[in-house]
């Protein structure tokens, strides 16, 4: 009987015991401050054909993360490319790089990523070109390091324009060479374009844009390089188009122009298949950033009675 009475003393010991223990296990476990990770964040610029010290130059990079919950967890802005590192909390995180941010934007206070799709910018003639990055990451001890692919929030359209004279016997002065139609403002974010009856149009034309010789005409080595904001359409009556304007040779004083549309796809109407414009989609025109569009003008005739025939190539 007494056997059974100090077995039952011990049991219950025993149980106090496990659970003495397990409280202090898991209140320790409570009491734990979270996992610390030393990250590195580094940018890389997304490729692009034919680009220029512009198009890849960095000025000043910030980066911003938010936690799970959307809260800031971290903004700083560097004056340089170079790596941010720094420790924070293991988790989820969405990382936001934006580079060559504009002082107006007062980056410095946002508090939540939809503030940044309020940012705008004009492009005409730019110094640098603003880009923008967002991703999703896992902090852990086993993954610290990444790297964020930033986007340049513009299209670049270059436009190279030839004439043969000795060839086709043509003479031709160009007096205006621009983009019509263009969207008034760009956005750091990707957003959908909203009508303005105030569309601009950019145009480019200097001394030495052109160069002329005895036997033919051509634009400058590389053609002219224009930057324009993102031009997202739901409606191909908004599409953007190049207009080229000038003299007949036979006739100084008439004017002559030429339009060509242009967009992400606009190019079906010009290659072997010849896409009438009625049958390209808003999609087709639209123009979406960090895009590249080369357009080869050549003339092939022209007089004082009808623009004449042109031959364009464009490339995307």
């Amino acid at each position: 009987m007494m056997t059974k009475s100090l077995h039952k003393n011990v049991l219950a010991w025993l149980t106090c015991l496990l659970l003495l223990m397990s409280g202090c296990t898991r209140d320790e476990q409570e009491s734990m401050p979270p996992q610390r990770v030393d990250v590195t964040m580094c940018s890389a610029i997304s490729a692009m054909t034919l680009s220029s010290d512009i198009d890849n130059k960095i000025i000043s990079l910030r980066l911003l993360l938010f936690d799970s919950t959307g809260a800031l967890i971290y903004n700083k802005k560097q004056m340089d490319n170079s790596p941010f590192r720094l420790r924070i909390v293991a988790g989820t995180v969405r990382a936001i790089m934006v580079a060559n941010e504009e002082e107006s934007w007062l980056l410095d206070q946002v508090t939540s990523p939809e503030e940044l799709s309020l940012k705008e910018f004009q492009v005409n003639r730019p110094t640098s070109i603003p880009m923008y990055s967002d991703a999703t990451y896992t902090i852990s001890p086993e993954a610290r390091t990444f790297t964020s692919t930033l986007t340049r929030a513009v299209v670049k359209v270059t436009i190279n324009m030839s004439c043969n004279f000795a060839t086709y016997k043509t003479t031709f002065k160009p007096y205006s060479i621009g983009i019509h139609s263009v969207a008034i403002k760009g956005y750091l974010t990707p957003r959908p374009y909203v009508f303005s009856t105030t569309a601009q149009t950019y145009n480019q034309l200097d001394p030495g844009d052109i160069i002329t010789t005895a036997t033919d005409l051509r634009t400058r080595d590389g053609g002219l390089h224009f930057y324009i904001p993102e031009k997202l359409i739901s409606d191909t009556k908004y599409f953007s188009y190049i207009m080229i304007s000038g003299y007949a040779g036979t006739a100084p004083d008439t004017l002559i122009f030429y339009t060509i549309a242009i967009g992400d796809c606009a190019s079906k109407m010009y290659d072997t298949a010849s896409v009438p414009f009625e049958r390209l989609s808003a999609a087709d025109l639209s123009l979406t950033r960090n895009t590249h569009i080369t357009v080869t003008v050549t003339l092939k005739t022209v007089s004082n009675k009808a623009p004449g025939v042109l031959h364009v190539r464009m490339v995307r």
